[in-house]
């Protein structure tokens, strides 16, 4: 028996709640862990960008409240989605439909050198979304301080303005509860 995807199936079908799931796959515990790969796995990445792709991920589970949880989470995120984009052939659809004039699938992947570097810009736009829809009296990042910030990202080289202004505009418009 495949205990793990029992498990994963359970989770989906019954009403556990959305904050309990994240931060439970967010933990370091052998379980979660097993959990965390086979639940994001059981999402289709296929053609996203960097922001459908974790509208697509936290439309099923909450962000988790510690940052430790949620590094393990868009981890695991941008591994999956890597792998997912290795296995399927190359389609130039933007299957992501909920961030427009996004780089997604293919395309995105020929701009980024491994699943770390689409990893490290996942991070950063979680922690931008947080910076700039939070309710905390915080200075919010100005497009130009965002794109400091992701300075160097790919083994040393910056990522495209392109993809950065793509996703610093979606993460600006779209708020998402936390």
């Amino acid at each position: 028996k495949d205990y793990p995807l029992d498990m994963r199936s359970y989770l989906r079908r019954h009403k556990v709640s959305l904050t309990q799931i994240g931060s439970f796959l967010g933990e370091d515990y052998s379980l979660s862990q097993i959990l965390r790969l086979e639940f994001i796995n059981s999402l289709k990445f296929a053609g996203t960008g960097i922001v459908s792709c974790l509208m697509k991920v936290f439309d099923v589970l909450a962000m988790p409240d510690k940052l430790q949880k949620i590094h393990r989470v868009v981890q695991a995120v941008a591994r999956i989605w890597w792998r997912q984009h290795e296995k399927s052939p190359r389609d130039p659809w933007n299957g992501g439909g909920e961030a427009p004039k996004e780089i997604g699938g293919w395309e995105l992947k020929e701009y980024l050198s491994s699943p770390e570097t689409l990893y490290q810009l996942m991070f950063s736009s979680v922690m931008l979304h947080d910076n700039l829809h939070c309710q905390q009296k915080f200075p919010k990042l100005s497009w130009l301080e965002w794109r400091g910030i992701n300075r160097g990202f790919d083994s040393g080289r910056d990522i495209p303005d392109l993809i950065q202004t793509q996703i610093f505009e979606a993460v600006s418009a779209q708020r998402r509860e936390q």
